[in-house]
């Protein structure tokens, strides 16, 4: 993820509702579950309340009871299967599309009501008109442009809801349809501004974890080959300690350049940086692709972590290392000028289990990198046992 991207879009705090077609997918993926969750609750409680007004039905319009009951208990049925749907976690446009549709549902059953007597308390349910695109913004939080599709849908309801009430004067009309509009229009400003402020604090949040992450990978990542660090390798070995199983492995070869130093010395710092970066990508390229792991352990030394393999897989991946990197004809002074650089390298093997302990498998790696060292330098020793000689003959 970009992180300048989310820069930008956070500095254009204004406009439409949508993000660049990559934060808009990060955005859905990251709160679709939330999503679905709160639309379930705030849906559940929302019907609640709208068969709550069966109570205003049975003493306003009791001859219509019936009526009402039966129009409300449908809205609720669909309503219910609405947010059952919902709780599957449907794809965005059919769940925003659903919940919009309910609410509009609950409109229409207002307006069938009022509509089915000339009670002349069926006025008063124009009122009650008002609660919708209320409902839909602010306690259904409805996606805005799906919201001015329910506001316009409630405003014509009722504007057709006004016009066959005879017992509105053109005065009360204009009144009743003025507060129709406002109310519609409030209910917009106020739902643009909580979605646009759930963006804005999404895109925040995901900034400041993008940081974080970043800051993270910076302390376990050597910045000079990409490779883990000490740090990230002290880590690594922590996780696998913590997970170890009773009949699983793990190998670690420990490689050191040779004469480093004499490198350093005779060609220089930028030189030696370049050699660096050379080499940990030799090593990385001879890894398998899943599971292992190579770090730089420190200044010309990296380590490997290789899980579930015996002693021969490690020190024939070692010996390929080994070989890659002469093969390479990296330029030496050592021990003639024009020599190949070379590395020596130490394997050791252990089985996870409780007995298990990191600092043991690391120490005896080590422990067989200073035999290869003492041995001649450019070859591989396997944990006591000398695998491959600098000529690359087992022995």
């Amino acid at each position: 993820m970009d992180r300048a991207l989310i820069d930008r879009t956070i500095a254009i705090r204004g406009g439409f509702l949508q993000f660049p077609a990559v934060l808009e997918q990060r955005f859905e993926a990251d709160t679709r579950a939330g999503r679905c969750r709160e639309l379930v609750l705030r849906g559940f409680i929302a019907l609640m309340a709208f068969d709550s007004f069966l109570i205003i039905d049975y003493l306003a319009i009791p001859e219509e009871f019936g009526l009402a009951l039966l129009t409300r208990l449908g809205v609720t049925i669909f309503g219910l299967l609405v947010l059952a749907l919902i709780s599957r976690d449907p794809p965005p446009v059919l769940r925003e599309g659903a919940i919009s549709t309910v609410v509009l549902a609950a409109a229409v059953a207002i307006v069938v009501i009022m509509m089915a007597h000339s009670n002349l308390l069926a006025k008063d349910y124009l009122y009650g008109m008002l609660l919708v695109p209320l409902l839909g913004m602010i306690a259904q939080r409805l996606r805005f442009r799906c919201a001015v599709a329910v506001s316009v849908g409630c405003v014509v309801l009722h504007g057709f809801a006004m016009w066959n009430i005879e017992a509105l004067t053109l005065p009360s009309q204009l009144m009743a349809g003025l507060q129709m509009c406002a109310a519609s229009v409030f209910a917009l400003v106020a739902g643009y501004t909580i979605e646009r402020d759930e963006r804005i604090d999404y895109l925040q949040a995901l900034r400041q974890r993008l940081r974080t992450e970043e800051l993270e990978s910076l302390s376990t990542h050597d910045a000079l080959t990409g490779l883990g660090n000490r740090r990230g390798l002290e880590r690594t070995l922590s996780w696998i300690s913590a997970d170890a199983a009773g009949n699983g492995k793990l190998a670690v070869i420990i490689a050191d350049i040779d004469k480093f130093k004499a490198f350093n010395d005779h060609f220089g710092h930028p030189a030696g940086d370049k050699c660096i970066k050379q080499v940990a990508a030799i090593m990385a390229a001879e890894v398998r692709i899943a599971g292992d792991a190579v770090f730089r352990y420190g200044g010309e030394e990296f380590i490997v972590l290789l899980p579930g393999i015996e002693a021969d897989g490690a020190a024939a991946i070692a010996e390929r290392m080994r070989y890659a990197l002469e093969a390479a004809g990296i330029p030496h002074v050592e021990p003639v000028e024009g020599a190949p650089l070379t590395a020596s390298f130490g394997v050791a093997t252990a089985r996870l289990g409780e007995s298990f302990r990191a600092e043991d498998l690391v120490e005896r790696a080590d422990a067989a990198l200073y035999r290869a060292k003492n041995g001649g330098r450019n070859c591989v020793v396997v944990d006591g046992v000398h695998a491959a000689a600098e000529s690359g003959s087992a022995v």
